[in-house]
């Protein structure tokens, strides 16, 4: 039960749609019954990606055509440790089919979760639904009406990941907030991550905790469960190696660039921002004076996504505006 056991995984994706195949676990393994991704245990004379040729060759009849890291997941079972070694498969040959009698299927990435997965999975999961594109809340609510047609019009453009920040004014309504946003048409498709600490997990119905940077040293392992999203925020590597080894799912890192909210703090520029996120084993996302002009120059330097606060706040067509990247 101390040793740790290291299996490499494949998140397969499908040449032609997006969709990525999982397969169902059977007879006498362990979660018999529950999808997963493919893959299987790295033997003593084999590297990561050896051993996840072998066993997506022997498990599904295809060869490894490209791939590269995508996340390493560690968790601990009632009765085994597992070391998850996450590869991202971009190209393959061969045509996938269950070669042990195992039932496979593609599925989209937004349909995941209608599917039973080991527990060991669902931080995967976290990573594959990340959205490119992050709102995040003023801290100061003046205009509640406001602030409801701004969510409302971005909802209906498709956003689907917003953290909220709130003062200390705003903070005492937390519950009303989150109330008013969980009511609006399309909200059950958006990720709604708070941030604040983990033990406002159990006060809120929320998807995940968002981390202050001086928060990070509070904890020496991951203070949520896998199935919550867990972010930080970060400005320089050393905030960024903490949030790796808390097994943050995503990290914001800024200010990229100037910022009128805090006129006295040098901006990073993208130069240093790329270094940081090449160093970086988590997705990045690029906060700081941005708008939706700075996407491509983020996705371009490393970015997983950009995070926008007056980049929508302060514009009079909200969701015409985040429509630009989530409807093209």
């Amino acid at each position: 039960m101390n040793v740790r056991i290291h299996v490499a995984v494949g998140v397969i994706y499908h040449p032609d749609y997006p969709a990525v195949l999982i397969s169902k676990r059977q007879g006498e393994q362990h979660f018999a019954g529950y999808w997963e991704f493919p893959g299987g245990k790295i033997q003593d004379n084999e590297n990561t990606l050896e051993a996840l040729s072998r066993e997506l060759h022997e498990e599904l009849g295809i060869n490894i055509i490209e791939a590269y890291p995508l996340l390493k997941v560690e968790h601990d079972y009632n009765d085994k440790k597992v070391l998850l070694d996450v590869w991202h498969v971009d190209s393959f040959s061969g045509e996938p089919s269950g070669k042990e009698g195992q039932d496979v299927r593609w599925i989209t990435i937004d349909n995941l979760s209608q599917y039973n997965f080991p527990p060991a999975n669902k931080r995967i999961m976290n990573r594959l639904q990340l959205p490119s594109l992050c709102l995040l809340s003023e801290e100061k609510i003046t205009n509640i009406q406001q602030f409801e047609q701004v969510i409302k019009d971005c909802l209906l453009n498709e956003l689907r990941f917003m953290v909220m920040r709130l003062g200390n004014e705003a903070s005492a309504n937390v519950q009303y907030y989150i109330e008013l946003i969980k009511a609006l048409p399309g909200a059950e498709k958006m990720k709604l991550v708070l941030n604040g600490l983990p033990e406002q997990l159990n006060d809120y119905q929320i998807n995940g905790i968002h981390l202050k940077a001086r928060y990070l040293y509070d904890y020496s392992s991951r203070p949520v469960e896998q199935d919550k999203l867990l972010g930080a925020s970060c400005h320089n590597e050393k905030e960024l190696e903490q949030a790796v080894k808390l097994g943050c799912d995503y990290a914001f890192l800024s200010p990229v660039k100037p910022t009128s909210t805090h006129p006295g703090v040098s901006p990073m520029g993208w130069q240093n921002f790329n270094a940081l996120c090449q160093k970086a084993d988590l997705p990045v996302y690029a906060l700081g004076g941005l708008s939706i002009d700075d996407f491509d120059t983020a996705i371009n330097a490393g970015a997983t996504g950009i995070v926008l606060k007056s980049g929508i706040w302060g514009v009079e067509e909200p969701g015409k505006t985040l429509s630009q990247i989530t409807n093209s």
